[in-house]
């Protein structure tokens, strides 16, 4: 993959001094977010920042590509649909349905706590800096659980 690791860094900014933190941020820091799995299918994105693409397990094989799905932060699956968070142009949980693309809800919130996107008994989980938030997956309901001070 030639567009992962310090292949997708831009080397002006690597080698100009004093820009090492603003080079920091082009990188994702969730990496092991950005990889799951659903029956023989694997979902990852094949360069840094690209969108999404279903592999066949068994092969390789490219079956399809989530373009909405680019520029993602970190990822999960869950009855059938990939859900991702994004803070770029907007901070949002998006649920694609994996068979065809479609994107059956989008939640925009304020800005999402890294690594807290995640899944239990058919609702999606994910924190704020101010709140708790479960959205229903088949109903797509919110419900703020706890608003912190």
């Amino acid at each position: 993959m030639p567009n992962w690791g310090w292949r997708a860094w831009n080397a002006q900014r690597v080698n100009t001094p004093g820009s090492w933190l603003a080079t920091r941020h082009h990188s994702s820091a969730e990496v092991d977010r950005l990889m799951v799995a659903g029956g023989d299918t694997l979902y990852v994105p094949l360069g840094f920042g690209s969108p999404i693409s279903a592999l066949d397990g068994a092969t390789g094989e490219v079956l399809m590509t989530y373009e909405n799905t680019a520029g993602m932060l970190e990822c999960i699956f869950v009855d059938g649909l990939l859900v991702t968070r994004h803070d770029h142009p907007t901070p949002a949980i998006t649920a694609t349905r994996a068979g065809d693309e479609k994107v059956v809800w989008r939640r925009e919130a304020d800005m999402t706590v890294g690594r807290s996107l995640c899944a239990a008994g058919g609702r999606v989980f994910f924190h704020t800096r101010r709140a708790l938030i479960a959205i229903d997956v088949l109903s797509r309901s919110a419900r703020v659980q706890r608003v912190f001070s």
